[in-house]
């Protein structure tokens, strides 16, 4: 599958249940292909426990939904990095 620099993605993640059992659950999370200079590498915006080496295992399971300069407005709320 090819990703570009700016492509907006949905892909599985999980994030801890702070309720009584404390377990993981499987959430959809969106967030953006961006290239780190220092690092040479892609990584993803917006994940909630996943690392970046089950994210590109996953990536049959990664939907592209549009991309930066087009549809911005698909990452509304994606404040982290």
């Amino acid at each position: 599958k090819e990703l570009y620099d700016g492509d907006i993605v949905r892909y599985p993640d999980a994030y801890m249940n702070c309720g009584e059992d404390g377990d993981w659950e499987e959430i959809v999370s969106v967030g953006e292909i961006k290239w780190d200079e220092e690092e040479a590498l892609y990584y993803v915006t917006n994940r909630q426990s996943i690392d970046m080496a089950s994210f590109w295992e996953a990536i049959d399971e990664v939907e592209v939904i549009g991309n930066r300069f087009d549809h911005p407005h698909l990452l509304k709320g994606d404040d982290t990095e």
